[in-house]
């Protein structure tokens, strides 16, 4: 099955909402001490926050292909894969890489970190960082394939009161 990658524009992020919730949701079964937190997670604020970025990037994956005079009438069905990523000053962060579970294991994650490295190179970041959720671990390895490496493991405390 031939998969397409390319850029979404802006004004269609919302298109995302269906497969960031469920990325979301993937998080909160997952975590060991964060449930709240990813129960608590909106897209429409998390839309809010990454348009406030000096630059955001988009990039979808569909089974088929979709012309640029077309755009308009995708659907978040069609869409099999995603990431988010955006640029403040010149660090730059992937904020969310999501793979539909029946596409996992056909390289799509990796399609779109190539997509999102060439995007960061044309904007001249000079770092990209990204934050792998508690309870998510294994997709360290992934990461690590597509060049990535464990700088730091940041712990948080949440007061419960």
């Amino acid at each position: 099955m031939a998969t397409h990658t390319f850029a979404l524009p802006q004004n269609l992020i919302a298109l995302l909402r269906p497969h960031w919730e469920g990325l979301r949701d993937h998080h909160a079964e997952r975590t060991n001490s964060f449930h709240q937190y990813y129960e608590s997670a909106l897209f429409d604020k998390r839309v809010a926050s990454l348009l406030k970025r000096d630059q955001l990037g988009l990039f979808i994956c569909t089974d088929s292909e979709v012309k640029s005079k077309d755009i308009n009438e995708l659907s978040s069905e069609q869409i099999t894969a995603f990431v988010i990523c955006s640029i403040n000053g010149k660090a730059g962060e992937v904020d969310s890489l999501y793979v539909s579970p029946e596409r996992r294991g056909l390289d799509l994650g990796s399609k779109l970190l190539t997509k999102a490295r060439q995007w960061f190179d044309e904007h001249e970041a000079k770092s990209i960082i990204l934050y792998v959720g508690d309870g998510n671990e294994d997709v360290i390895a992934f990461y690590a394939k597509n060049g990535f490496k464990v700088r730091a493991t940041q712990m948080q405390w949440i007061n419960p009161s």
